[in-house]
């Protein structure tokens, strides 16, 4: 059953009171009214707190599209502007060229692709922890907790990941 509510025009300062669906149609029908549903209860709002309850839905539901389309070896490229961005602020004390920073980034730019298409031919389970373990920097003990085993294990099959990652690079596979 909905409950509705509009503001009492006739308050000094707004108040809402809940009418029938019959007063509420009809109020919906007059020009700058303002309502919000909220599945069992229909408020009355004022013009600025419709836009900002839409915009933030509008928002949120985008961010809920993202994330379920993310591709965690695409993320490494944000990796990478993170990584440039710091460099460039914690970098070298001594002056550097701009061709020594455009070099830099081009290797980086390089390496980092490299790294992508490295990633790419990890399994499903490698990929998962490098990911959780280098780019989110979640703590190995909390990694093994979700897992089921200890912490010992989780660092060796980190090791041997990176390991594989590091031969893979090395030759060139990719």
């Amino acid at each position: 059953m909905h409950k509705y509510y509009v503001f009492n025009k006739t308050a000094s300062h707004p108040i809402r009171v809940p009418v029938t669906l019959s007063e509420y149609r009809k109020a919906k029908r007059e020009p700058d009214r303002w309502f919000l549903d909220f599945g069992n209860c229909v408020l009355e709002v004022t013009k600025t707190q419709y836009e900002k309850y839409y915009k933030e839905d509008q928002h949120s539901r985008y961010l809920q599209r993202v994330a379920a389309h993310t591709d965690p070896v695409q993320s490494l490229s944000k990796l990478e502007e993170v990584i440039t961005y710091e460099m460039s602020i914690f970098g070298s004390a001594e002056p550097v060229s701009v061709e020594e920073q455009v070099i830099e980034r081009l290797m980086m730019t390089e390496a980092t692709k490299h790294l992508k298409e490295a990633m790419k031919l990890l399994a499903a389970d490698e990929l998962c922890m490098v990911i959780k373990l280098h780019i989110r920097q979640e703590k190995q003990s909390d990694l093994a907790d979700a897992l089921g085993i200890s912490q010992q294990t989780v660092s060796r099959r980190n090791q041997k990941i990176l390991q594989k990652l590091r031969e893979m690079l090395e030759m060139d596979e990719i």
